[in-house]
């Protein structure tokens, strides 16, 4: 893979990973600060940060970089299952070649332009959001789960090509801090206030009411918890979770 970079190119990677592994471990800030290096470094746009699971489910932690607040809308409807557009045509196929410890590729390592183009997801939510190149990179995460980050161009933009899918592959593989970071500090701040209070012996609505929050809130947030540490139960998350 970096046989396509240039010297410069592997220069500015490992500048990139060493400054995202002088930040706090898993936080976002670390991220996040990952994320808009390698934007700079591909000549991206917009950027998102979360997991995937082995049915296809997106979980964002975060996303930046959109047009618009209504571009950014309608990823974010679709994201929490809003909208009834149908899914990404690219994502079981990434899953179906994440069996290694890294992977980075493009959409079209992954889907012709015929049938990408074609697709209702690109042409009702892609054109809608104004992105449209990508490349997606992920690891396994928890119980069918893959980390996962993409990087877009907008609407219009070229396609992304060798050299930069081999960039975010040469920086990803370097980040094994990010990949191995304990599943607490992976999760986002909300989640985590919520865990550490069920961990000091509060009940939901301690939680809601310690946190000024409404119980269903609480709840919502509680199973995201679960559904991101792949638990089933109070217990089982706590003891998911201990020393971490």
């Amino acid at each position: 893979m970096t046989a396509l970079l240039t010297e410069s190119d592997l220069r500015a990677a490992l500048r990139l990973v060493n400054e995202a592994r002088g930040l706090p471990r898993g936080s976002r800030e670390q991220q996040e600060a990952l994320l808009r290096g390698l934007l700079d470094l591909v000549g991206g746009q917009v950027a998102i940060w979360g997991e995937i699971d082995t049915g296809g489910g997106i979980y964002r932690d975060f996303d930046f970089g959109w047009s618009g607040e209504a571009e950014r809308n309608v990823f974010v409807a679709y994201a929490r299952g809003l909208t009834g557009v149908a899914p990404d045509p690219t994502i079981p196929l990434f899953l179906g070649r994440a069996r290694g410890p890294v992977i980075a590729v493009t959409r079209q390592d992954l889907l012709d332009d015929r049938r990408w183009y074609g697709a209702e997801h690109v042409q009702e939510l892609r054109r809608a959001a104004r992105v449209d190149s990508c490349i997606y990179a992920g690891w396994p995460g928890g119980k069918q789960r893959f980390g996962m980050y993409s990087l877009h161009r907008a609407w219009g933009e070229p396609q992304f090509g060798e050299r930069e899918r081999a960039l975010v592959g040469a920086v990803t593989a370097e980040c094994a801090f990010l990949r191995d970071a304990s599943p607490v500090a992976a999760l986002p701040p909300r989640l985590r206030q919520v865990l550490s209070l069920l961990a000091r012996g509060r009940s939901e609505k301690q939680v809601a009411a310690q946190l000024g929050l409404s119980l269903h809130t609480v709840h919502d947030y509680v199973k995201g918890l679960h559904r991101r540490l792949g638990v089933q139960s109070r217990g089982e998350l706590l003891a998911a979770t201990s020393g971490a």
